[in-house]
């Protein structure tokens, strides 16, 4: 179990911007620059001894977390309140206990069924609500619509929006980069799909690698079942973009990082894209500019030759266009920083 450090003498600070949850801090600075920023806890691992004092004398211990949230709110009487954690139901129950801030919720990570259902499920209790959510495309904002009241706009993800964009001029197939969604194990099915990705690799005469997901180490084991293949392994914190943008194809499952690199036009495939059509977004076919739902060798290889085939003008038509569903670009969040500061001008 996972400790949190209590830190009670963390004092609010009044301001126009409150980051709820610590862990939306690196995506509001890249919203709010050159705002000063002050921090609510949602994991309540920093708690504020005034706020708790002030709470427990007006009101005692009867619903004692929910008058703490509205005793802060109101401490530091921000003009928006803000998450990136999109994903935490009880973001969108906030409006009504405090009504006097604008509320803003910014997508950081493909989301599968389990937050809709369980918003679906209490939604007959709750009125789940807020002014602005910023998705990552079409696909979630369709979602979305049907189960929370807010404003929604399909811009991508903010830290992607950010990072320097690197365009491809001439590309230059040398290396096929396996995108890891895999947590804490990898299945014997997943390595017979990494064994046959590792040999199409190796009769195309490239090099496959394979790009952990961050706090996920399988380097021992992958070095022993692809040790017969061109194979390397790539540690998260070594991984850079400009050695591979222009001379890779990236494959993936739904992986935000994945999406992401299609909004930059780089070369990438995907399987499980069809997982979409059950929750009743846009349908997607078994196979696709960039995607199959067949994972045979011949099917894999089919897929990767025809992404290799096109030529960069084609291939950014084909990105752009399936980008602003899946995961949109606003480079350098022009457009988000718009909509924020219309609110905050308000």
């Amino acid at each position: 179990m996972k400790l949190f450090k209590i830190n009670f003498f963390y004092k609010p600070v009044k301001s126009d911007v409150l980051v709820y949850d610590y862990l939306s801090l690196k995506f509001a600075k890249k919203l709010f620059e050159k705002k000063k920023l002050s921090i609510f806890y949602a994991r309540f691992d920093g708690l504020s001894i005034y706020i708790l004092f002030k709470t427990f004398l007006k009101s005692g211990y009867k619903n004692f977390f929910k008058n703490y949230k509205i005793n802060f709110f109101s401490f530091v009487k921000p003009k928006i309140i803000y998450t990136a954690i999109d994903n935490n139901s009880g973001f969108y129950k906030l409006k009504k206990i405090y009504p006097h801030a604008k509320y803003v919720s910014d997508q950081n990570g493909m989301r599968d069924e389990k937050f809709f259902d369980i918003i679906v499920s209490k939604k007959k209790f709750f009125d789940y609500s807020s002014d602005v959510i910023f998705c990552f495309g079409e696909n979630e904002k369709k979602r979305l619509s049907k189960i929370i009241n807010a404003k929604i706009y399909p811009l991508g993800n903010t830290l992607n929006n950010s990072y320097e964009r690197y365009k491809i001029r001439n590309f230059e197939f040398k290396n096929l980069v396996f995108i890891s969604h895999f947590k804490n194990e990898i299945k014997f099915k997943d390595l017979k799909f990494l064994n046959k990705l590792a040999k199409i690799t190796f009769k195309m005469n490239k090099i496959f690698y394979f790009h952990e997901r961050p706090n996920q180490n399988f380097d021992q084991l992958l070095n022993d079942k692809l040790k017969q293949y061109n194979f390397n392994y790539i540690q998260n914190k070594e991984f850079n973009i400009k050695e591979f943008y222009d001379n890779s194809i990236f494959i993936a499952r739904r992986s935000t990082l994945g999406f992401s690199y299609l909004s930059n036009n780089y070369r990438i495939g995907f399987y499980g894209l069809t997982s979409y059509n059950s929750q009743n977004s846009i349908s997607y076919n078994a196979r696709g500019p960039f995607w199959t739902s067949k994972l045979s060798e011949a099917e894999l290889t089919k897929m990767i030759k025809k992404i290799r085939s096109y030529d960069q003008k084609k291939w950014n038509l084909i990105s752009n266009k399936y980008s602003y569903q899946l995961l949109n670009l606003d480079e350098n969040n022009i457009k988000k920083k718009k909509i924020i500061n219309k609110l905050l001008d308000s």
